[in-house]
């Protein structure tokens, strides 16, 4: 099973003590996959004050970044546990359901031209 973080937002605070655009509160997706399976969950993290010292600038902040300040402060066993439960009811059931996508037929070729 995988589990991907997506970030969809975060909350920034122009100025915190000496430090400016500080990072505050992150608005994630936490999804699991295994195979045909995909469950997720949502929430928002707010983050405690940055250490001087360690604090990346905003232009820095990348998605590591995120998931380890996330990670570290949600309850992460809970998380996947949650998922894991999720997907295993729907694997439980008789019927399932995925994402359609169409196959669009490729163009029809150029009639020919008469001269």
């Amino acid at each position: 099973m995988n589990f991907i973080w997506t970030f969809q937002t975060i909350e920034v605070k122009k100025q915190e003590d000496s430090l400016s655009n500080v990072v505050v509160n992150v608005y994630w997706q936490y999804t699991a996959e295994d195979g045909i399976y995909r469950e997720f969950v949502t929430g928002s993290t707010q983050l405690l004050p940055p250490d001087p010292n360690s604090f990346i600038d905003l232009s820095n902040v990348n998605q590591n970044d995120l998931e380890t300040w996330v990670s570290a402060a949600e309850d992460m066993a809970a998380l996947r546990e949650k998922l894991i439960a999720k997907i295993d009811s729907k694997k439980a059931q008789a019927t399932y359901t995925i994402p359609f996508t169409p196959v669009i037929p490729p163009p029809a070729p150029p009639l020919p031209v008469s001269e």
